[in-house]
């Protein structure tokens, strides 16, 4: 605070605060942040809001933020933002990213310790007029993936089919894209690769990438037509990620964590279901899904590995150890390694598609302390590093 008193008429509660100056809001497809407030001069403060499922403490996490913040004035303006409410204590760092048209620049960020609670303090410089979104991920809106879904199938029609698995809550469709070179000759096996269903993360982004690089005319994008059907499912909570959940669809639901229940005849939320459903239609030999880091005790590139003892057959046990090591040899820090068992893991899918399936399976870590670049390449590197080992 800088002593100063905010006239009440600056002030609106709840998702958007606008004054004759500035205006930051989080009305907007994946949007997150409430009790926008300022605390002094060019000074405003934000709450991530915290994910609305019960029970498990995952249902209710808090650490994703997205606002637009519009410089209203005839001059140049230097906001200091103080976003607050976010889970995980005790980091010395944080990266948060300024969209300015399609561009991604990380901007500076400091963790401020408080009573109780911790806070990133964003710093951001706009022009008179000017429109930046603050994140500390990279979010894609549902409604221009399915645009951009449907604009690359009607580019390539003789590489792709685009489909529908199901239905959110909501009624937005969850899509899959497959890839493949229909002249090819000869039988093809399927490799699946999706976003994780925790719609902060920035699956989305990799998964769009990934399929603009098996659409070229790379020598590899190539190969992999001819051999395989790709399908790509880039946003499996596409309910979440328009909302701007954490990891929750718009019931609360918590599609990561309920393969397990669903594998062994129970429900679900209709994401997991809608999932589950499709590939007991089309079996996967390869299933990798992409997340992401946003703490910065965390590696920027990790695999988690699922137990080989979860295969049934040795050859497909001795393959998951080799897609294993090659994978660790493309990141930069210690696997995490799921046993068999596990409490948390075994309700993911990776886990219910190797157990019943024999698939190779694999999360796969990104993080938003790198860039965007940096992110897509490494995608897809860890795409080609599994495929180069079936």
């Amino acid at each position: 605070m800088d002593g100063k008193e905010t006239p009440m008429e600056d002030v609106i509660s709840g998702r958007r605060y606008i004054d004759e100056e500035t205006e930051i809001t989080s009305e907007f497809e994946c949007g997150n942040g409430e009790h926008i407030r300022r605390i002094g001069g060019d000074h405003f403060t934000v709450d991530a809001r915290r994910d609305w499922g019960t029970g498990d403490p995952y249902n209710m996490m808090s650490w994703y933020f997205c606002v637009k913040v519009r410089n209203k004035s005839s001059k140049t303006k230097s906001l200091k933002i103080d976003v607050r409410v976010i889970d995980h204590p005790c980091f010395k760092e944080a990266y948060v990213w300024a969209k300015r048209g399609n561009a991604w620049e990380r901007v500076l960020t400091e963790v401020v310790p408080t009573d109780g609670d911790w806070v990133f303090r964003t710093m951001v410089q706009l022009t008179s007029g000017e429109t930046v979104y603050l994140s500390n991920s990279f979010w894609y809106p549902p409604s221009e993936m399915r645009v951009w879904l449907g604009d690359i199938a009607e580019r390539y029609p003789q590489f792709c089919t685009l489909d529908c698995i199901g239905q959110t809550a909501q009624g937005r469709p969850i899509s899959v894209l497959t890839i493949s070179d229909s002249g090819a000759c000869g039988e093809k096996k399927r490799i699946l690769v999706a976003a994780s269903p925790q719609g902060s993360e920035m699956g989305a982004w990799a998964c769009r990438y990934l399929i603009e690089v098996l659409l070229g005319d790379d020598p590899f994008a190539e190969e992999v037509r001819k051999r395989w059907l790709v399908d790509v499912i880039p946003q499996t909570n596409p309910d979440g990620e328009a909302l701007g959940t954490v990891m929750v669809n718009a019931l609360g639901e918590n599609p990561l964590f309920e393969f397990e229940q669903i594998a062994h005849g129970g429900t679900g939320s209709a994401e997991a279901m809608s999932l589950w459903n499709w590939v007991e239609r089309h079996l996967p030999v390869a299933y990798l899904e992409y997340h992401s880091y946003y703490q910065a005790n965390r590696p920027s590139f990790r695999p988690y590995l699922f137990s080989p003892e979860l295969h049934r057959s040795e050859g497909c046990r001795a393959m998951a150890e080799e897609v294993g090591r090659r994978l660790l040899d493309i990141s930069t820090g210690p696997p995490m390694i799921v046993e068999v068992g596990d409490e948390r893991f075994s309700k993911c899918l990776p886990y219910q598609l190797i157990e019943h399936f024999d698939t190779i399976a694999h999360f796969y870590k990104l993080h938003t302390r790198e860039s965007m670049e940096d992110n897509l390449k490494q995608a897809v590197l860890v795409f080609k590093t599994v495929v180069e080992s079936l």
